[in-house]
């Protein structure tokens, strides 16, 4: 299907409602990108490569005060996903525009809404930031788990 629609972008793939969804095809081949490459056709400009470092540090610093839930829910640009890939986490990109990092959920229920968020992005979006920066989330979450669960087992509990 994708031949046959080369110069449909992510976004009007996702629209048009064709099959496979976005998503599948992100998942199948890594990302959009990729799909297009084992496709045959032209590639189009990385999310995470649209904005330069100091652009994103500057965005951060328009709004200093929006923690990275915050920030998703008014649907600022560049995404949360393509600032925290760029930067390694989110807090990293909010150290280097100078700005104090913000602690994690510490609440369970805090942590499972970041993880359901990460997954719903994973599932529904078809920007490759976003996708790779919820990739990340659940890669931290799922070290945090094992990490916390062998001290457990080590401990005799």
């Amino acid at each position: 299907m994708l031949g046959k629609n080369p110069g449909l972008s992510a976004d009007e793939w996702r629209e048009s409602g064709m099959k496979p969804s976005l998503g599948t095809i992100c998942r199948r081949f890594g990302s959009w990108n990729e799909a297009r490459r084992k496709a045959g056709l032209d590639v189009t400009e990385k999310d995470a490569e649209k904005y330069s470092e100091e652009e994103i540090l500057d965005a951060l610093r328009d709004h200093p005060n929006l923690t990275m839930e915050e920030w998703k829910e008014k649907g600022l640009e560049p995404s949360w996903q393509t600032i925290a890939y760029r930067f390694g986490s989110w807090n990293e990109a909010r150290k280097a525009a100078g700005l104090t990092p913000r602690k994690s959920p510490k609440k369970k229920r805090d942590r499972e809404k970041v993880v359901r968020e990460a997954m719903k992005t994973m599932e529904e979006s078809d920007n490759e930031g976003e996708i790779r920066g919820a990739q990340d989330v659940l890669r931290r979450y799922a070290r945090t788990y094992l990490r916390l669960r062998s001290d457990l087992r080590e401990r005799g509990k």
